[in-house]
């Protein structure tokens, strides 16, 4: 099962979609999308 998050930044209108799975050996898969241009807000 993946879980997903979005977060839209009040400060700076950029958006992030935070996306994450478990893999059968029990570790997370963790993919960060952005629009920031920076790569953190």
């Amino acid at each position: 099962m993946t879980s997903v998050v979005t977060v839209r930044m009040n400060t700076c209108d950029r958006t992030m979609r935070i996306e994450a799975s478990r893999r059968e050996d029990g570790d997370l898969d963790v993919r960060i999308e952005s629009d920031c241009e920076n790569g953190r807000c």
